[in-house]
Formats: structure tokens, sequence, C-alpha cells
């Protein structure tokens, strides 16, 4: 018949290699905790410049729309403007005497930015009524 012998020095060992598995399991879990939280900076930081470059994107575009404006009073029509490889877009439309609406967007990435100018006179200088950013 076999006969079970109690070792202390054997049972010690099973400890360990808990308290190991223990350990590992939490160091694992820190490190991806970590992992995750860095990631998820990176990626809102890469938002928040893309959504800064989308509005200086379709500022430009609306100075380059007023530019037209200048350049030609009758002018009513669509452009663009491409700056760094991005592009923007501009719709300018006239409403009648010295009024002229532009609408203009850009995009970076998945940010969207719009701009909405509206103008009550051109001549001798241009006045803008509103300029306003839309959602």
């Amino acid at each position: 018949m076999a006969q079970l012998v109690y070792d202390k020095n054997n049972q010690k060992g099973y400890v360990v290699i808990y308290s190991i598995i223990i350990i590992s399991a939490i160091v694992m879990g820190i490190i991806f905790s970590s992992s995750w939280v860095s990631l998820n900076s990176v990626k809102s930081s890469r938002v928040l410049a893309d959504s800064k470059q989308s509005k200086a994107l379709a500022s430009a575009c609306a100075e380059t729309a007023l530019q037209d404006i200048r350049d030609n009073v009758n002018y009513s029509g669509s452009g663009s403007l491409t700056i760094n490889g991005n592009n923007c877009s501009y719709i300018i439309i006239n409403q009648g005497g010295e009024n002229r609406l532009i609408q203009n967007w850009a995009s970076i990435s998945d940010s969207i930015s719009k701009i909405e100018i509206l103008i009550d006179q051109i001549n001798p200088q241009i006045n803008i009524s509103s300029w306003q950013e839309a959602i």
C-alpha cells in the first residue's frame, strides 16, 4: 500500500508558484491599462490636431473666397484650395445687390470644419456682417 508523505518543502513550492501567477496577473493588468490609456491619449491628441488644422484650412478657404470677391465684385460660383495635400471647397452665392453668402468646408481625416459668411457690402470695402462656424 502506498503511503502519502507530507512534504513541507513541496507545499512551499505551490505557494511560490501561485504567488508568481497572481503577481504576474496584476502586473499584466497594470501594463494593459497603461497601454490603453496611452493609446487613447494619442488618439485624442491626433483628433484635436486634425480639428485645429481643418479649422485653419476652412479659414484659409474663406479668405480665398473673400479675395475672389475683392478681385471681381460680380463673382459667384465655387472654388477650392489645397494646402499641404489637404483640400477645402467654397461656394459664393450672390444674394442680390452687394449681399453675398460664402459657404465653405474643409476636412482632415474625420474632422470637418464649416464656415458660413454673410457680406452686406463690397464697395468701397468688404463688410462681413456674419462669420459663423457651422456645426
